[in-house]
């Protein structure tokens, strides 16, 4: 798949083998993506490992799964997002900007361009986001990326889980 440039940001696919080169050492990343990591990134790299647990199981599904997001003036890599399919007709979208890189206007594009890649598919007619009740900056993202902001989800039991925000972007 082609890169996805929207604006001030590009998307690359991510590979399994550069999921593996991140795994024995972030540097290796870092020189296949010609680009130094972020300091602190990622936040959680739970979703690098179910990401390359899927490839490894259904490659011919990457195309979703997971993309670097470059800054597409300088080539610096700024973070990643990527879909994944939660319900018929629905994607998930999921997206994180390493710190030195939020409140410059880069995450709405890089929301953006993943739906436009969501959309490509004719199936796909809403793209759903779930936020922390108290996240402060991803709100303003979604909304400029096209989302409204269905509700709050309590979880079934509040002593593992916790509320979340709903969002969604409808085809059209």
């Amino acid at each position: 798949m082609a890169d996805i440039v929207e604006g001030r940001v590009r998307l690359e696919p991510a590979t399994l083998d550069q999921l593996d080169a991140y795994f024995r050492d972030p540097d290796q990343l870092a020189e296949a993506l010609r680009s130094p990591l972020p300091e602190g990134w990622p936040s959680d790299v739970n979703a690098f490992l179910w990401v390359a647990n899927a490839l490894q199981r259904a490659p011919e599904a990457a195309a979703r799964w997971m993309y670097w997001a470059i800054e597409a003036e300088t080539g610096r890599l700024i973070g990643d997002g990527g879909l994944r399919s939660e319900k018929p007709g629905a994607l998930d979208v999921s997206y994180e900007l390493a710190e030195e890189f939020r409140g410059r206007g880069l995450g709405a594009p890089l929301v953006d361009a993943l739906c436009r890649i969501g959309f490509e598919d004719p199936a796909i007619t809403r793209i759903e986001a779930h936020t922390r009740v108290d996240d402060e900056a991803s709100p303003s993202t979604l909304l400029r990326a096209g989302f409204e902001r269905v509700g709050v989800i309590e979880p079934l039991d509040p002593e593992v889980g916790r509320a979340t925000v709903e969002w969604v972007r409808l085809r059209g």
